[in-house]
């Protein structure tokens, strides 16, 4: 295992902390990778101090030291804490594909992270043109799975049904809403917009 330090990192701010593991040089420039913690920094561009608590080389005591520390502090539970899961030395966070958040993990997170509002919910045109361009030439040559399309195909449907129409499109230059019939796969502005 890479030589690993045990740190705590404590906000300036409002004075909560972080426990944490890292194999960087140098630990105190390292910020940290917690979820909720660098979302709390960079909201509050708040500024943190590191405490060391350890630096291990013996991946057994690494494991030890980090739960013991977890267990003793509670830091999942107790709200002077940002961690999500308790700290094994290890791991760089919860690998979540393929799974579902029980209710209770879900109340936990609603709890870490109070009044938290998407950056984007409710507002419209948040990309410019240019913006757009480069994530629509990103996706230009990428093969989807026959899997994903057909996901996407019963999606594509049920809104359209839901919405009262066979076939339904959006430009977003525009910002209206169209029907294409035959002319399916051309579902964005461009020479094909009913509206140019």
């Amino acid at each position: 295992m890479n030589p690993t330090y045990l740190y705590i990192k404590t906000c300036n701010h409002c004075g909560k902390k972080y426990f944490g593991k890292t194999t960087h040089n140098d630990p105190y420039k390292y910020k940290g990778s917690g979820k909720i913690w660098t979302r709390h920094l960079k909201k509050h561009k708040c500024s943190y101090s590191t405490e060391i608590i350890g630096f291990y080389e013996n991946k057994l005591d690494l494991v030890a030291e980090a739960l013991v520390f977890s267990a003793i502090y509670n830091i999942v539970e107790s709200n002077e804490w940002f961690n999500l899961i308790d700290e094994n030395g290890l791991d760089g966070g919860a690998t979540f594909n393929g799974k579902k958040h029980t209710e209770e993990s879900k109340q936990k997170m609603r709890i870490k992270k109070p009044n938290f509002i998407p950056w984007n919910k409710n507002k419209k045109n948040v990309y410019n043109k240019e913006t757009l361009k480069k994530m629509s030439d990103a996706k230009i040559g990428k093969e989807r799975s026959k899997e994903t399309k057909k996901i996407l195909s019963k999606k594509l449907k049920n809104n359209c049904n839901n919405m009262g129409f066979k076939k339904k499109y959006y430009c977003c230059f525009h910002d209206k809403h169209y029907n294409l019939g035959n002319y399916n796969k051309f579902n964005h502005h461009n020479g094909f917009c009913l509206f140019n």
